[in-house]
Protein backbone atom coordinates (compact mmCIF):
# COMPACT_ATOMS: atom_id res chain seq x y z
CA UNK A 1 0.00 0.00 0.00
CA UNK A 2 2.85 2.28 0.90
CA UNK A 3 4.66 1.05 -2.40
CA UNK A 4 1.58 2.20 -4.37
CA UNK A 5 1.17 5.65 -2.69
CA UNK A 6 4.79 6.18 -3.44
CA UNK A 7 4.42 5.35 -6.67
CA UNK A 8 1.34 7.61 -7.37
CA UNK A 9 3.12 10.47 -5.69
CA UNK A 10 5.88 9.90 -8.51
CA UNK A 11 3.94 9.86 -10.83
CA UNK A 12 1.96 13.32 -9.51
CA UNK A 13 4.93 15.04 -9.05
CA UNK A 14 6.56 14.14 -12.79
CA UNK A 15 2.99 15.26 -14.45
CA UNK A 16 3.50 19.03 -12.22
CA UNK A 17 6.82 19.48 -13.71
CA UNK A 18 6.46 18.22 -17.00
CA UNK A 19 3.14 21.10 -16.63
CA UNK A 20 5.69 23.38 -15.63
CA UNK A 21 7.68 23.12 -18.27
CA UNK A 22 5.08 23.13 -20.80
CA UNK A 23 3.49 26.15 -19.32
CA UNK A 24 7.11 27.98 -19.36
CA UNK A 25 7.28 26.74 -23.19
CA UNK A 26 3.73 28.47 -24.08
CA UNK A 27 4.72 31.65 -21.50
CA UNK A 28 7.65 32.41 -23.86
CA UNK A 29 6.10 31.89 -26.90
CA UNK A 30 3.26 34.24 -26.19
CA UNK A 31 6.06 36.23 -25.40
CA UNK A 32 7.23 36.43 -28.52
CA UNK A 33 3.85 36.55 -30.48
CA UNK A 34 3.23 39.40 -28.50
CA UNK A 35 6.58 41.06 -29.40
CA UNK A 36 6.44 40.50 -33.01
CA UNK A 37 2.85 41.58 -33.20
CA UNK A 38 4.04 44.66 -31.54
CA UNK A 39 6.96 44.84 -33.95
CA UNK A 40 4.94 44.09 -37.01
CA UNK A 41 2.19 46.70 -36.33
CA UNK A 42 4.96 49.36 -35.38
CA UNK A 43 6.83 48.73 -38.75
CA UNK A 44 3.36 49.02 -40.28
CA UNK A 45 2.33 52.03 -38.34
CA UNK A 46 5.97 54.05 -39.70
CA UNK A 47 5.55 52.64 -43.59
CA UNK A 48 1.47 54.30 -43.23
CA UNK A 49 3.39 57.64 -41.76
CA UNK A 50 5.96 57.77 -44.39
CA UNK A 51 3.35 56.89 -47.00
CA UNK A 52 1.13 59.52 -45.95
CA UNK A 53 4.03 61.85 -45.42
CA UNK A 54 5.66 61.25 -49.10
CA UNK A 55 2.35 61.86 -50.44
CA UNK A 56 1.73 65.38 -48.56
CA UNK A 57 4.99 65.96 -49.69
CA UNK A 58 4.70 65.45 -53.49
CA UNK A 59 1.10 67.45 -53.01
CA UNK A 60 2.88 70.80 -51.26
CA UNK A 61 5.89 70.29 -53.95
CA UNK A 62 3.19 69.67 -56.43
CA UNK A 63 1.34 72.98 -56.37
CA UNK A 64 4.72 74.72 -54.88
CA UNK A 65 6.14 74.20 -58.63
CA UNK A 66 2.29 74.80 -60.51
CA UNK A 67 2.38 77.64 -59.20
CA UNK A 68 5.04 79.55 -60.11
CA UNK A 69 5.99 80.26 -56.33
CA UNK A 70 9.44 78.32 -56.97
CA UNK A 71 10.34 80.51 -60.12
CA UNK A 72 9.33 83.85 -57.98
CA UNK A 73 11.75 82.85 -55.52
CA UNK A 74 14.94 81.98 -57.54
CA UNK A 75 14.06 85.73 -59.35
CA UNK A 76 14.39 86.98 -55.45
CA UNK A 77 17.61 85.41 -55.04
CA UNK A 78 18.99 86.06 -58.10
CA UNK A 79 17.46 89.87 -58.26
CA UNK A 80 19.41 90.32 -54.32
CA UNK A 81 22.77 89.13 -55.22
CA UNK A 82 22.67 90.81 -58.48
CA UNK A 83 21.89 94.04 -56.99
CA UNK A 84 23.98 93.40 -53.76
CA UNK A 85 26.51 92.35 -54.42
CA UNK A 86 29.77 93.30 -56.37
CA UNK A 87 29.91 91.95 -60.24
CA UNK A 88 28.59 88.51 -58.98
CA UNK A 89 25.53 86.72 -61.52
CA UNK A 90 23.58 84.18 -60.41
CA UNK A 91 22.65 81.01 -62.97
CA UNK A 92 19.02 81.05 -62.80
CA UNK A 93 18.70 79.20 -65.95
CA UNK A 94 15.39 77.40 -66.85
CA UNK A 95 16.36 74.25 -64.82
CA UNK A 96 16.60 76.14 -61.70
CA UNK A 97 13.76 75.67 -59.25
CA UNK A 98 13.16 75.91 -55.68
CA UNK A 99 11.60 74.08 -53.21
CA UNK A 100 9.53 73.57 -50.45
CA UNK A 101 9.63 71.55 -47.76
CA UNK A 102 6.09 70.45 -45.74
CA UNK A 103 6.89 72.79 -43.19
CA UNK A 104 6.59 75.66 -46.04
CA UNK A 105 10.21 76.77 -45.74
CA UNK A 106 11.11 77.53 -49.47
CA UNK A 107 14.84 76.96 -49.88
CA UNK A 108 17.27 77.40 -53.22
CA UNK A 109 20.84 76.99 -54.57
CA UNK A 110 22.27 78.88 -57.44
CA UNK A 111 25.32 78.47 -58.46
CA UNK A 112 27.40 82.12 -59.09
CA UNK A 113 29.98 82.87 -61.17
CA UNK A 114 31.68 86.07 -62.71
CA UNK A 115 33.02 86.28 -66.83
CA UNK A 116 36.28 86.88 -66.67
CA UNK A 117 36.89 87.48 -70.61
CA UNK A 118 34.02 85.38 -72.09
CA UNK A 119 34.33 82.59 -70.04
CA UNK A 120 31.59 82.25 -67.12
CA UNK A 121 33.77 81.08 -64.01
CA UNK A 122 31.82 79.54 -61.27
CA UNK A 123 32.51 81.38 -57.82
CA UNK A 124 30.68 79.49 -55.42
CA UNK A 125 27.04 79.26 -54.68
CA UNK A 126 23.93 80.99 -53.04
CA UNK A 127 21.56 79.14 -50.52
CA UNK A 128 18.50 80.75 -49.85
CA UNK A 129 15.78 80.26 -47.49
CA UNK A 130 12.04 81.92 -46.18
CA UNK A 131 9.63 80.25 -44.44
CA UNK A 132 6.18 81.61 -42.03
CA UNK A 133 8.68 82.12 -39.12
CA UNK A 134 12.13 82.78 -40.74
CA UNK A 135 12.56 86.13 -42.87
CA UNK A 136 14.03 86.01 -46.42
CA UNK A 137 18.06 84.94 -45.86
CA UNK A 138 20.76 84.78 -48.39
CA UNK A 139 24.11 83.05 -47.54
CA UNK A 140 27.00 84.41 -50.42
CA UNK A 141 29.99 81.29 -50.41
CA UNK A 142 32.71 82.20 -52.45
CA UNK A 143 35.21 79.30 -53.41
CA UNK A 144 38.05 80.47 -51.55
CA UNK A 145 41.43 79.60 -53.40
CA UNK A 146 44.42 81.52 -51.26
CA UNK A 147 44.44 82.00 -47.38
CA UNK A 148 43.66 85.54 -46.38
CA UNK A 149 42.30 86.28 -50.02
CA UNK A 150 39.92 89.26 -50.22
CA UNK A 151 37.13 87.55 -52.25
CA UNK A 152 35.12 90.68 -53.20
CA UNK A 153 35.79 94.15 -54.71
CA UNK A 154 35.18 97.26 -52.79
CA UNK A 155 34.45 100.56 -53.66
CA UNK A 156 35.50 103.76 -52.20
CA UNK A 157 32.79 106.35 -51.95
CA UNK A 158 33.82 109.92 -53.57
CA UNK A 159 33.68 112.59 -51.10
CA UNK A 160 31.41 114.86 -53.45
CA UNK A 161 28.81 112.38 -53.46
CA UNK A 162 28.07 112.07 -49.63
CA UNK A 163 29.02 115.77 -48.51
CA UNK A 164 29.94 119.48 -49.43
CA UNK A 165 33.37 118.74 -50.69
CA UNK A 166 35.05 119.42 -53.87
CA UNK A 167 38.11 117.35 -53.57
CA UNK A 168 38.89 114.52 -55.58
CA UNK A 169 39.08 111.35 -53.36
CA UNK A 170 42.32 109.79 -53.00
CA UNK A 171 43.28 106.00 -52.26
CA UNK A 172 46.77 104.57 -52.35
CA UNK A 173 46.83 102.80 -55.57
CA UNK A 174 47.86 99.22 -54.74
CA UNK A 175 50.80 98.88 -57.48
CA UNK A 176 50.43 95.49 -56.91
CA UNK A 177 47.74 95.37 -59.41
CA UNK A 178 50.30 96.86 -62.58
CA UNK A 179 53.44 94.57 -61.27
CA UNK A 180 50.73 91.64 -61.68
CA UNK A 181 49.62 92.62 -64.88
CA UNK A 182 52.97 93.11 -66.41
CA UNK A 183 53.80 89.48 -65.68
CA UNK A 184 51.10 88.10 -67.14
CA UNK A 185 51.02 87.07 -71.05
CA UNK A 186 48.94 88.55 -73.79
CA UNK A 187 46.85 85.32 -73.96
CA UNK A 188 45.06 86.18 -70.96
CA UNK A 189 41.82 87.61 -70.07
CA UNK A 190 40.87 89.05 -66.08
CA UNK A 191 38.69 91.04 -64.50
CA UNK A 192 39.43 94.10 -62.63
CA UNK A 193 37.40 97.03 -60.42
CA UNK A 194 37.94 100.65 -59.94
CA UNK A 195 36.60 103.54 -58.36
CA UNK A 196 36.00 107.09 -59.38
CA UNK A 197 37.55 109.80 -58.12
CA UNK A 198 33.79 111.46 -58.63
CA UNK A 199 30.27 111.12 -58.87
CA UNK A 200 29.10 110.25 -62.35
CA UNK A 201 26.41 109.09 -64.07
CA UNK A 202 26.31 105.43 -66.03
CA UNK A 203 26.14 107.33 -69.23
CA UNK A 204 29.29 109.32 -68.52
CA UNK A 205 31.11 106.37 -66.93
CA UNK A 206 30.16 104.33 -69.86
CA UNK A 207 31.33 107.36 -72.61
CA UNK A 208 34.56 107.35 -70.89
CA UNK A 209 35.16 103.25 -71.46
CA UNK A 210 34.40 102.86 -74.77
CA UNK A 211 37.67 103.70 -75.84
CA UNK A 212 38.84 100.45 -74.88
CA UNK A 213 37.59 96.98 -75.62
CA UNK A 214 36.50 95.87 -72.38
CA UNK A 215 32.84 94.54 -71.33
CA UNK A 216 31.47 96.61 -68.65
CA UNK A 217 30.01 94.00 -65.67
CA UNK A 218 28.42 96.31 -63.09
CA UNK A 219 28.55 99.76 -61.49
CA UNK A 220 28.08 100.58 -57.61
CA UNK A 221 25.74 103.08 -57.15
CA UNK A 222 25.11 105.65 -54.71
CA UNK A 223 21.60 105.61 -53.32
CA UNK A 224 22.22 108.32 -50.53
CA UNK A 225 24.33 106.16 -47.69
CA UNK A 226 25.84 108.46 -45.08
CA UNK A 227 24.28 111.51 -45.56
CA UNK A 228 20.53 110.90 -46.32
CA UNK A 229 20.94 107.53 -44.03
CA UNK A 230 23.12 105.93 -41.62
CA UNK A 231 24.72 102.35 -42.80
CA UNK A 232 27.76 100.51 -41.75
CA UNK A 233 30.78 101.36 -43.14
CA UNK A 234 34.64 100.95 -43.54
CA UNK A 235 37.04 103.71 -43.37
CA UNK A 236 40.64 103.93 -44.70
CA UNK A 237 41.78 107.25 -43.55
CA UNK A 238 39.21 109.84 -44.21
CA UNK A 239 37.70 107.38 -47.05
CA UNK A 240 34.27 105.40 -46.92
CA UNK A 241 33.83 101.86 -47.95
CA UNK A 242 29.92 101.34 -47.98
CA UNK A 243 27.40 98.45 -48.63
CA UNK A 244 25.58 99.96 -51.90
CA UNK A 245 23.12 99.12 -54.74
CA UNK A 246 24.83 97.84 -57.91
CA UNK A 247 23.57 98.99 -61.61
CA UNK A 248 23.68 94.79 -63.36
CA UNK A 249 22.82 94.21 -66.85
CA UNK A 250 19.12 94.05 -67.24
CA UNK A 251 17.45 90.88 -66.24
CA UNK A 252 14.51 89.73 -68.21
CA UNK A 253 12.22 87.18 -66.56
CA UNK A 254 9.99 85.21 -68.78
CA UNK A 255 7.87 81.94 -68.17
CA UNK A 256 10.03 79.51 -65.91
CA UNK A 257 13.27 81.25 -66.70
CA UNK A 258 15.10 84.82 -67.26
CA UNK A 259 17.57 85.74 -69.52
CA UNK A 260 19.93 89.00 -69.21
CA UNK A 261 22.47 91.01 -71.07
CA UNK A 262 26.28 90.14 -70.56
CA UNK A 263 27.36 93.47 -70.12
CA UNK A 264 26.56 97.23 -70.13
CA UNK A 265 28.12 98.64 -73.21
CA UNK A 266 25.34 100.15 -74.83
CA UNK A 267 23.39 103.62 -74.60
CA UNK A 268 20.18 101.17 -74.96
CA UNK A 269 21.23 98.49 -72.46
CA UNK A 270 22.40 100.95 -69.83
CA UNK A 271 19.26 102.79 -70.02
CA UNK A 272 17.03 99.91 -70.12
CA UNK A 273 19.54 98.83 -66.93
CA UNK A 274 19.17 102.33 -64.93
CA UNK A 275 15.58 101.93 -65.44
CA UNK A 276 14.98 98.38 -64.12
CA UNK A 277 17.25 98.92 -61.24
CA UNK A 278 14.72 100.95 -58.66
CA UNK A 279 11.80 98.56 -60.00
CA UNK A 280 13.90 95.31 -59.03
CA UNK A 281 14.62 96.70 -55.65
CA UNK A 282 10.45 97.75 -55.25
CA UNK A 283 9.91 94.15 -56.10
CA UNK A 284 12.03 92.23 -53.87
CA UNK A 285 10.28 94.65 -50.97
CA UNK A 286 6.76 94.18 -52.04
CA UNK A 287 7.08 90.30 -52.14
CA UNK A 288 8.98 90.18 -48.88
CA UNK A 289 12.51 89.02 -49.98
CA UNK A 290 14.43 91.61 -49.23
CA UNK A 291 16.74 91.38 -45.70
CA UNK A 292 17.95 95.19 -46.69
CA UNK A 293 14.40 95.79 -47.00
CA UNK A 294 14.58 99.55 -44.40
CA UNK A 295 17.66 100.33 -46.34
CA UNK A 296 16.71 99.45 -49.28
CA UNK A 297 13.62 101.57 -49.14
CA UNK A 298 15.37 104.83 -48.36
CA UNK A 299 17.59 104.12 -50.96
CA UNK A 300 14.39 103.45 -53.72
CA UNK A 301 13.58 107.20 -52.52
CA UNK A 302 16.69 108.57 -52.86
CA UNK A 303 17.24 107.35 -56.70
CA UNK A 304 13.80 108.35 -57.25
CA UNK A 305 14.38 112.41 -56.10
CA UNK A 306 18.53 112.13 -57.25
CA UNK A 307 18.69 110.22 -60.12
CA UNK A 308 21.47 107.43 -60.21
CA UNK A 309 25.33 108.04 -60.08
CA UNK A 310 28.35 105.77 -59.78
CA UNK A 311 31.49 105.57 -58.45
CA UNK A 312 33.50 102.76 -60.18
CA UNK A 313 33.00 99.55 -62.50
CA UNK A 314 33.63 95.87 -62.54
CA UNK A 315 34.84 95.30 -65.95
CA UNK A 316 36.80 92.47 -68.01
CA UNK A 317 38.78 92.31 -71.02
CA UNK A 318 42.39 91.05 -72.34
CA UNK A 319 44.66 92.09 -70.10
CA UNK A 320 46.77 94.43 -72.11
CA UNK A 321 43.53 96.23 -72.73
CA UNK A 322 43.18 96.60 -68.85
CA UNK A 323 46.49 97.43 -68.59
CA UNK A 324 45.74 101.00 -70.33
CA UNK A 325 43.50 102.28 -67.25
CA UNK A 326 46.43 103.41 -65.34
CA UNK A 327 46.04 106.67 -67.89
CA UNK A 328 42.74 107.48 -66.68
CA UNK A 329 43.26 109.89 -64.16
CA UNK A 330 39.47 109.98 -63.02
CA UNK A 331 40.29 106.34 -61.94
CA UNK A 332 41.71 104.47 -58.62
CA UNK A 333 42.21 102.05 -56.35
CA UNK A 334 42.23 99.81 -58.54
CA UNK A 335 41.73 96.08 -58.09
CA UNK A 336 42.74 92.60 -59.98
CA UNK A 337 40.49 89.77 -59.76
CA UNK A 338 40.50 86.14 -61.72
CA UNK A 339 42.91 85.69 -64.31
CA UNK A 340 41.96 82.62 -67.36
CA UNK A 341 43.41 81.97 -71.01
CA UNK A 342 42.11 84.30 -73.56
CA UNK A 343 38.66 83.97 -74.62
CA UNK A 344 37.41 87.01 -75.97
CA UNK A 345 35.95 87.99 -79.47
Amino acid sequence: MKDDNKNEERVLTGLDESNVRWDGKQARRLIWRTRLALLRTTVLTVIGIYFLYSIYSSIIQGYYLSSSKSQEFVRSVTTYVETHENGLRVDSSLIAQATMSPWFEQSVQLKLYEYVGNWQVVVGDAVASQSPLVPFHVAVNLNQQFLNQNQNFTFALPNDLYSASTSDLSVQADSDVWNQLRHIGDGNVAIMAFSTKKGKTPEALRQILTQYDLHILSMPVYSGELNTFKISSMTAGSTYFVNHLMLRPFTEYMGSGSASTAALNSAADLSRSEKDLTQDVEWLIANGHDPDMSDDQKRVAYLKSHGIQVYGAVVTGPVRELEKLQKESDFDDFQLGQVEVWNWK
